[in-house]
Formats: structure tokens, C-alpha cells, sequence
């Protein structure tokens, strides 16, 4: 006959005793009960919940959370666990009083010294061109030249005060610095590029 040992003094016990002879301990093994149910795992989608990501700490871009760095600018994941060095407050008037100044400088105000420096370059390139061409003869390229460098002067002086006034009041960037780089590239080769025709053109009037 096969006897068990008591799960609680270790006594040797018959294979249907309830009551430990040693101990006293009881020996009856608990009825299995009903299985709870296991909580049901709603998908993310169904909750109305955007899936969880982390945003770039330069451009502002959401990625999801397997991508390592930013789909948008290419900043590295590891460049949001940095501490950052907490940007200066400035009143919205007065960042827009700099801007107004000169473009960039209400960025660089805000702490934005790379947006700023970019603005700034952006706005003297078109700027120059275009007080350089109406002090000349405009013909052909030159007058292209003339009208994308003067509209571009404007933009850029516009939206450089808007924009540092609406980051100064808590508000996001219009454009982002990625873009606004990509922007200020495209357009000083397209000038460039219309310059060089000009040049070229000129001795043959």
C-alpha cells in the first residue's frame, strides 16, 4: 500500500487519511474550483489611444517606439534622454520686437540659435539679390531673379516675426528647422543658378 507523507510535519500518512496522525494538520486536498476569467487585452487601435511612440526632440516628430532614430530629421533616440538646458522665457512682444528687428534674432532669443542664424542668412541672401538687381538693368533671368528674391525677402521677414511670436507664446514652429535648411538651400541655388544666366547673358545685349 502507498502512503504519502504529510505536506505539513513530513509523517508518513495512508492514501486516504484527512487528518495527519502526527500534526494533526488536515489532509484534504481543496476541490478545484471554476478558472477565472483572464481579462480580455483591448487592441490599441480599438481604444481610440494613439500608439505610443516618443517624439523628436528637434523636430517635434512622433516615432514609433522600435524606430531608433527620428524618421523626419534623424536625430537619435538617445538625444531625448539628455537633459537639455531649459530655453529662456521672453515675453511675445519682445521676441517679435527682435525679429522685426532683423529676422533671426527673435529665434535666437527663444533659444533657437540654429532657426535664427538660418532666418537671418535667408532673409540678408534674398534681401541683398534683389537690392542689387534694381539698381541695375532687369532683362530676362535678372528679372525672374528679382521677383523670387524679393517675394522670398518678404516671406522671410514676415514669417520669421510671426513664427517667434506665436514659439514665444507656447506655440510650434511653422516650419520646421529641417525643412526651413532645405528650404534656404533650394532657394540660394535656384538664385544662384538664375545669377549665373544673367552673367552670362549680359555681354551679348
Amino acid at each position: 500500500m502507498t502512503k504519502d507523507r504529510c505536506p505539513s510535519c513530513g509523517a508518513l500518512v495512508g492514501p486516504d487519511a484527512e487528518w495527519c496522525g502526527q500534526c494533526f494538520a488536515s489532509l484534504r486536498r481543496p476541490e478545484p474550483g471554476p478558472e477565472a476569467p483572464r481579462p480580455e487585452r483591448t487592441p490599441i487601435a480599438a481604444t481610440g489611444k494613439p500608439a505610443p511612440g516618443w517624439p523628436c526632440p528637434v523636430c517635434e516628430h512622433r516615432n514609433t517606439l522600435e524606430a531608433d532614430v527620428c524618421g523626419v530629421c534623424g536625430t537619435p533616440f538617445s538625444r531625448l534622454l539628455q537633459e537639455g538646458e531649459p530655453r529662456p522665457v521672453v515675453e511675445p512682444r519682445r521676441a517679435l520686437a527682435r525679429s522685426l528687428l532683423f529676422p533671426g534674432l527673435g529665434h535666437a532669443a527663444l533659444g533657437r540659435g540654429i532657426e535664427g542664424l538660418t532666418r537671418a542668412m535667408l532673409f540678408a541672401w534674398t534681401f541683398g539679390i534683389a537690392v542689387l538687381l534694381l539698381l541695375i538693368d532687369t532683362r530676362g533671368p535678372t528679372t525672374a531673379l528679382l521677383v523670387l528674391s524679393g517675394t522670398a525677402a518678404v516671406v522671410s521677414y514676415a514669417g520669421s516675426a510671426f513664427e517667434a511670436y506665436a514659439i514665444a507664446g507656447g506655440g510650434r514652429p511653422l516650419v520646421s528647422p529641417t525643412a526651413l535648411l532645405w528650404g534656404t538651400a533650394a532657394l540660394v541655388g535656384v538664385s544662384a543658378l538664375l545669377l549665373g544666366m544673367a552673367v552670362v547673358s549680359a555681354p551679348r545685349r
